[in-house]
């Protein structure tokens, strides 16, 4: 996956940038700030490289996900609080190696709407409008579609549209029609309302991980050391000035000292974690659990939103129009076969459509997301498990959520589990896009383009009728793994982070990660996070050149 060479970082070293995490917005800061080769930057993994033969076999291998999502040595799990009528706990996982959940997701690439960012811009976070943003977008881009003005050609993540048609994709298309969603040859357009085959990080039939598209390249720079399997536990304060971290590696406690920045980058859940052991968070929370307080903010840890999918599932009369039997048994082994000689096949896929649409006519741009495939698993059942049936699943959310949840540490010991709370449907407006979401796709599947493949829908099934059985399906559905905004980036003293990413109260550190995001965007945030590390090196690099650093 990423290579052995490496340059050493010596305990007690001195960096201008130490970056924490290895995931989507670590790797893309890590390559563009050692770029111009003056700065010795400091890369640190709290999980493995990820090199193993057997291990970057199942990374690089699209459909591996399944297999790397349930590996403990490359993931972090979180478990939520009970919630809901049915009291029901959620767990989150994490990618936990370089390229962090790039290198284990299901690899859907959307930009959001371009409103999203505009609205950022609009509440004060001058600089990160759709315009900045785009252009951020199109430099990282690589779209085997070519540039047209809007697309990116020639930057280092590959993007690929996967174009497998079947006849149950092209009945989905049709339908969609018949209802008045438009077939898009691309879904990362200027108006992305429609449906459109997945906008994706493959090439060549393997994963394209934030790891191999900018770590890769930059692998043998001198300035740029990366050490893994090391667990930041705090970042070290001189009076309020950010001068290094402590961290644990193999048993060994580490110290790394920073002469410029420290920028953390461990994601929507760990970098708030981080901030609250190192002293920075909610003053009753730090001083409960004897962390002394450098800066008191409660914004630390809350103002956490995520895309909460109802899973829905549907029996399809024949056979050959599911994967369901290509992935299970011996199918599956000369599927396996197929893809270790020729990466080609069923597992150098991912989900096979994705859409934005509006879930009622009066809203003014598309409000939910449906990702659909042609598997199916057995309902309630873990670990997931294909039915042997031919089936067909649409995981759908509401795109812009208003319900807030948290995280907060739960002892001084960073070891210990936070306590999340998700908070999933809080308000009256996540409720009811996620009723008419439900009622949307059943009527896509309700057309005569689909009832021709179609026998019916089994999961939540037909018995789930009034808004009350659809929220309670919804609470039986796992979650995305899109939370944002727990170290949030705004002009108010309140906020965490200022439009340039600087933690306020303090100095010498930022936050760069979906964890700055003001509002959820409106798709999958992998891309969004490699656009706003982008962008947030370009204003590190602008600061150092002015001497603000």
């Amino acid at each position: 996956m990423f290579g052995r060479r490496r340059r050493v970082a010596e305990p007690e070293s001195v960096w201008d940038y130490i970056i924490i995490g290895a995931g989507a917005a670590g790797c893309v800061l890590a390559e563009r700030l050692s770029k111009c080769g003056k700065n010795k930057v400091l890369l640190i993994e709290m999980g493995p490289r990820g090199d193993g033969f057997l291990t970057s076999q199942y990374i690089h291998m699209p459909k591996g996900f399944r297999k790397t999502l349930h590996d403990p040595a490359l993931t972090s799990t979180f478990m939520t609080e009970p919630e809901g009528r049915k009291q029901r706990r959620f767990v989150w996982v994490r990618g936990k190696m370089l390229g962090g959940s790039s290198a284990v997701n299901g690899m859907i690439y959307i930009r959001g709407h371009p409103q999203d960012y505009d609205d950022w811009e609009a509440a004060g976070c001058i600089g990160w409008g759709w315009q900045e943003v785009e252009r951020c977008f199109r430099l990282i881009e690589d779209h085997e579609l070519g540039d047209d003005g809007v697309r990116g050609r020639g930057g280092p993540l590959p993007v690929s549209v996967q174009k497998r048609p079947t006849a149950f994709t092209e009945a989905v298309f049709t339908a969609g029609e018949a209802i008045g969603l438009l077939r898009l040859e691309d879904l990362n357009r200027h108006d992305p309302e429609g449906a459109a085959y997945s906008p994706c990080n493959i090439r060549n039939g393997k994963r394209v991980s934030a790891a191999d598209a900018f770590l890769m390249p930059a692998r043998g720079r001198e300035n740029l050391a990366i050490v893994t399997d090391t667990r930041v536990e705090r970042i070290i304060f001189d009076d309020r000035r950010a001068t290094g971290v402590v961290c644990q590696h193999l048993g060994q406690t580490v110290r790394y000292s920073a002469r410029g920045e420290i920028i953390v980058s461990a994601g929507a859940l760990d970098s708030p974690r981080l901030l609250q052991q190192s002293g920075i968070g909610p003053a009753d929370l730090l001083s409960g659990l004897g962390i002394p307080v450098i800066r008191s903010c409660d914004a630390v840890g809350a103002n956490m939103r995520d895309h909460k999918p109802v899973r829905m599932q549907y029996r399809l009369k024949q056979r050959r129009l599911s994967y369901n039997n290509e992935l299970s048994g011996w199918r599956l082994a000369k599927n396996v076969v197929k893809y270790l000689i020729a990466h080609d096949g069923l597992l150098a896929t991912t989900y096979d459509l994705c859409a934005l649409a509006r879930s009622r006519a009066d809203v003014p741009r598309p409000d939910f997301q449906m990702i659909i495939s042609a598997y199916s698993v057995v309902p309630g059942k873990e670990p997931v498990t294909f039915e042997r049936e031919p089936g067909a699943s649409v995981h759908l959310f509401p795109v812009r959520p208003e319900s807030l949840g948290n995280i907060r540490i739960s002892s001084a010991d960073p070891t210990a589990a936070p306590v999340v709370k998700a908070n999933y449907n809080a308000t009256e407006n996540d409720r009811r896009v996620t009723v008419d979401s439900v009622r949307y796709v059943r009527r896509l599947f309700g057309q005569s383009a689909l009832q021709a493949h179609v026998a019916g829908e089994f999961d939540p099934g037909p018995q789930a009728v009034t808004d009350d059985d659809i929220l309670a399906a919804c609470e039986m559905s796992g979650p995305s793994a899109h939370a944002t905004g727990t170290c949030q980036m705004g002009t108010a003293s309140g906020d965490v982070v200022d439009p340039k990413l600087r933690v306020r109260g303090v100095s010498g550190l930022r936050v760069v990660d979906a964890s700055i995001f003001p509002t959820l965007v409106s798709g999958n945030t992998m891309g969004p996070v490699m656009a706003a590390a982008w962008r947030a090196s370009e204003i590190i690099l602008a600061d150092q050149r002015a001497g603000a650093v």
